[in-house]
């Protein structure tokens, strides 16, 4: 809403927006899927944080977080509240996500002027670069199970990286698009913990156009939802929990059947992390104050 201005000038009416991004939990019951208790914030911050990811332990997180010039790696142990910082230089660093091992973290950054996975000890101490594109850049990297491969997201496209290969064309597999939607295939990744699919939502621009699950054995995808984005398998690799604006919701891919689980106070969740037992889920949620001002001005 634009400022206005009274009739004799003499006063000046405008919004103000503050926009505040944090990350939640809930605790869950791992066979029905059903919110135990009420929800908390783990993280609740002035400057905008997004991205959790759990620790393979369950004992941190790590998220990344907004400032008004930089964007840097954080990890909050749960267990005494104590947050510490990975990264504090002027670069993006973004979607960090913890190995299996639990002895890295892999991100993307744009350190080199271009997007790129980097990868970094969990202590914040050796840093390195692991791809070098050429082209567009590279980023949304995510383990598979065994620690093995990567995938990742550039130009649209959806690829998988052997981590055992050098990074060039021969260590690299496309994943097939979708043929009503070539070359957009998803800008956030979860693997199944069996190893065996890949979800991501399907974007077409700014459109969201719903979840997919692609299968390595017969490379075939299939549309789950027509809504809905951040999916995050749960440990059975059979149901899928996902969001929709301020809904955490559940989907069945063996039945198809989708199922709500919560609301979160908030205008809109994103970015899901879930713990290996699938008891404790993590959100990033935005919500929006605003409030109309009246200044005189003279």
């Amino acid at each position: 809403m634009p400022p206005t201005l009274s009739a004799d000038g003499t006063r000046l009416a405008y919004v103000q927006l503050i926009r505040r991004m944090n990350i939640l939990r809930l605790a869950l019951d791992p066979k029905t899927g059903a919110v135990r208790g009420n929800p908390e914030w783990v993280v609740q911050e002035s400057r905008p944080t997004s991205s959790p990811d759990l620790s393979p332990d369950g004992r941190s997180l790590v998220f990344d977080s907004q400032s008004a010039n930089q964007e840097d790696l954080f990890v909050l142990d749960l267990a005494s509240g104590a947050t510490r910082r990975l990264t504090n230089d002027p670069f993006k660093d973004r979607l960090p996500t913890w190995s299996p091992d639990g002895r890295e973290i892999a991100f993307f950054s744009n350190r080199t002027g271009k997007s790129e996975i980097w990868m970094i000890d969990t202590d914040g101490g050796r840093m390195r670069q692991l791809t070098h594109a050429i082209g567009a850049g590279v980023n949304t990297p995510m383990w598979s199970p065994d620690g093995r491969r990567l995938a990742y997201h550039q130009a649209g496209r959806t690829f998988i990286w052997s981590l055992d290969r050098p990074w060039d064309s021969a260590g690299v597999e496309e994943v097939p698009p979708l043929d009503e939607f070539p070359r957009m295939w998803t800008t956030e990744l979860s693997w199944s913990p069996d190893g065996r699919k890949l979800a991501g939502f399907i974007q077409r621009g700014s459109e969201i156009a719903g979840i997919d699950v692609y299968a390595f054995d017969t490379r075939r995808h299939t549309r789950i939802t027509s809504y809905g984005d951040s999916p995050e398998w749960m440990g059975d690799s059979e149901r899928l929990l996902f969001v929709h604006y301020d809904k955490v919701l559940m989907a069945d891919t063996r039945t198809g059947q989708v199922r709500q689980v919560t609301t979160v106070p908030a205008r809109s969740a994103d970015h899901l992390s879930l713990s290996r037992d699938d008891r404790l889920l993590y959100i990033a949620v935005t919500s929006t104050e605003a409030d109309v001002w009246l200044r005189t001005t003279r």
